[in-house]
């Protein structure tokens, strides 16, 4: 069963790698937080990047956290990990593989992804049940496909921006937030890839600027867009679902 997303405490979690599923599966709602950097002041000490002590920032304001997720991926989000380490917020480290191929690799993500698990359940989510994760799985995979189906129909800024949503919002039908998109003019231009890390709200706006300048992005390859969405579950998975 898949509850709504507003009946249930949050958790954020900062990395592709952090399946939504695992998390709602548990009866808890997933949320990769849109940041906002401008308006605010943020303080990034030595060794962490804007991005990850806004991330941070935000984690902190908001009332209905259940836990904070990282993973050492990222060295600025490890040590944010570390700086929030003794709040009123319980934070999780998921060790990332350092390859991501191979059965060794694949067992220890596994291992890692059962450690959530556990977490999840001590912040009184409900034990993990494969079942239950596979209707997750397969509701999130329908969602993505109908969000990855809105591409041309929304164009490369409101799909950005679309992506962002939906990754926030908890939930695995991605209709409510494309109900509210306008469709993109058709344009003829430049195709131009955009490559990098997550992008902010305000970063958006990189969209316009190299429509102004004749470019169209046709791949959105930054960590907060398509590139990172989690591609197509096999439908010949065996009965454990991790």
């Amino acid at each position: 069963m898949i509850g709504h997303a507003s009946d249930r405490q949050t958790v954020i979690y900062a990395s592709p790698l952090i399946p939504a599923e695992l998390i709602s599966a548990q009866g808890l709602r997933p949320c990769r937080i849109p940041l906002r950097m401008s308006g605010q002041e943020i303080n990034a000490s030595e060794g962490i990047c804007p991005y990850a002590a806004a991330f941070a920032k935000a984690a902190l304001n908001r009332q209905d956290i259940a836990a904070f997720v990282v993973v050492t991926s990222c060295d600025q989000m490890r040590r944010i990990a570390e700086s929030i380490h003794g709040s009123n917020i319980h934070t999780f480290l998921l060790h990332a593989p350092v390859a991501y191929q191979g059965e060794t690799s694949l067992d220890f993500y596994r291992s890692e992804l059962l450690r959530l698990s556990t977490l999840l359940t001590r912040l009184n989510g409900k034990p993990l049940n494969p079942d239950v994760l596979i209707d997750n799985m397969r509701a999130f995979d329908s969602g993505r496909e109908r969000l990855r189906n809105t591409r041309t129909r929304l164009g490369a800024k409101a799909f950005a921006q679309a992506i962002m949503e939906y990754q926030s919002i908890g939930e695995a039908d991605p209709c409510r937030i494309l109900a509210e998109l306008s469709n993109a003019n058709s344009i003829h231009s430049t195709p131009v890839a955009l490559l990098g890390g997550p992008l902010s709200i305000e970063q958006i706006q990189l969209f316009d600027l190299i429509e102004r300048a004749g470019g169209e992005v046709v791949l959105d390859g930054c960590e907060s867009g398509e590139r990172c969405l989690p591609g197509p579950f096999s439908k010949n998975r065996p009965t454990d679902p991790l």
